[in-house]
């Protein structure tokens, strides 16, 4: 029924704002005259009513109000809605006065404009609430799952008006990373705590999905992330500027995705390009036994390199690398060597006899306080010493591609280890 009187309400806007500005304008005169209208102000009333009427018609046309949404409405709304009363009520006055009426009651021009205003503000809220009421009764109480939002109050207002167009979830509390958040309310949904008590204030609240409402890269967002994303909690997150221009984007939320943390679009490789480079090469990986130069290796096979020599000082590393890669590429040729790069003929021998087209340097030291503490020589013996041996042996083999695996903390750096 509610929707019937809706397209009503749309096509004919205009017809209850008239009834409520007639009615604010004789309110305004009940108001002046405490709660009565003595005879020759009636009169004045009934006879300004047209013109009151038809002022503060224009002044809602001019701000264009006929052409709101009722079920949409917000402060924006609201706030054009202010500028049209104003504008309405400023005719109103300078119409009626210029008529001159003898003994006019200024005052009810002010009181009708306040009056009008609260009337059609208030029209349109209790329309926008019967209908989101409406709404919710229409879907089972059971079909909601509860949703914890993670976020500061303004993101977790942000997403709740997203969350509207969204269907399947109760939003049942907010976490937020602010401890001043704490106690306070957001469109009726209270912020129960902190971000560190995620676990207990999803338990107290059974609620198994976490929506995390702050933008990528944020450091609250990267803690979440990393705190418990292995804990049980199903963590979501809203779309992406990007993703929101794809069809139906708008009414779903998403996983949390590992590119999440970056807080920028991720890079994109050049698979052909790559794919040029390595296949049907030699390539030698320095450091292939460490984090960094495991995963190049792995990357490197995956591409359908001919020979793939891996050099680290670990013999454990070393074979475990030799295990993994032996089982996931069994038709590459793999060769595997403890070795240090602090030692150039060691280093020089194994490259003489393979005779590497590509050389990818990853060993290194990196954890910067321990390096720094006690084990500088250490460092600068395998970071710079070993560099410069891996890069000296390359040139000596005829490598045509050299690539040192550096980090950040060699740009600009800030410590002795980076420098």
């Amino acid at each position: 029924m509610l929707s019937g009187w809706g397209k009503g309400l749309r096509s004919k806007s205009w017809l209850p704002d008239l009834v409520l500005i007639v009615l604010a304008w004789w309110a305004a005169f009940w108001l002046r005259f405490n709660l009565t209208v003595p005879q020759p102000y009636r009169d004045q009333a009934l006879q300004t009513t047209p013109l009151a009427l038809l002022c503060m018609a224009v002044g809602l046309l001019l701000a264009r109000v006929p052409r709101q949404s009722w079920r949409y409405v917000g402060l924006a709304d609201l706030r054009q809605l202010a500028g049209g009363v104003a504008l309405g009520a400023l005719l109103t006055t300078a119409v009626v006065m210029g008529s001159r009426p003898q003994g006019f009651p200024r005052s009810v021009f002010l009181i009708s404009g306040v009056l009008a205003l609260l009337a059609l503000a208030g029209a349109r809220a209790t329309w926008r609430t019967l209908a989101e009421y409406t709404q919710a009764q229409a879907r089972p109480a059971a079909a909601l799952q509860p949703l914890l939002i993670v976020g500061t109050i303004d993101e977790a207002d942000q997403a709740l008006r997203t969350l509207k167009g969204v269907e399947g979830w109760q939003v049942v509390g907010i976490a937020s990373p602010r401890a001043q958040d704490a106690g306070r309310t957001v469109q009726g949904v209270r912020v129960l705590g902190g971000v560190e008590a995620l676990d207990q204030l999803a338990r107290a609240q059974q609620a198994g999905t976490v929506l995390l409402a702050s933008a990528p890269g944020d450091l609250a967002r990267r803690d979440v992330l990393m705190r418990w994303s292995g804990s049980g909690l199903n963590l979501l997150t809203l779309p992406t500027a990007d993703e929101l221009l794809r069809p139906g984007a708008a009414t779903r939320l998403r996983q949390v995705r590992l590119e999440d943390l970056l807080g920028r679009t991720p890079v994109q490789l050049d698979a052909r390009g790559l794919a040029a480079l390595f296949s049907g090469q030699t390539v030698l990986v320095t450091g292939a036994g460490g984090s960094i130069g495991s995963e190049l290796c792995r990357q490197v096979a995956r591409l359908g390199v001919a020979r793939l020599v891996c050099v680290d000082v670990s013999e454990y590393a070393t074979y475990r690398l030799e295990q993994e890669l032996r089982q996931a590429f069994p038709a590459m040729e793999g060769v595997y060597y403890t070795a240090n790069v602090r030692e150039p003929d060691r280093l020089r021998a194994i490259a003489l006899a393979h005779l590497p087209g590509v050389v990818l340097h990853a060993a290194a030291y990196k954890h910067v306080p321990l390096m720094e503490t006690h084990n500088e020589i250490e460092a600068l013996r395998t970071n710079v010493l070993g560099t410069l041996h891996a890069a000296r042996v390359a040139g000596e083999v005829g490598a045509a591609r050299f690539v040192l695996v550096s980090t950040d903390k060699a740009v600009n750096p800030t410590n002795v280890m980076g420098a």
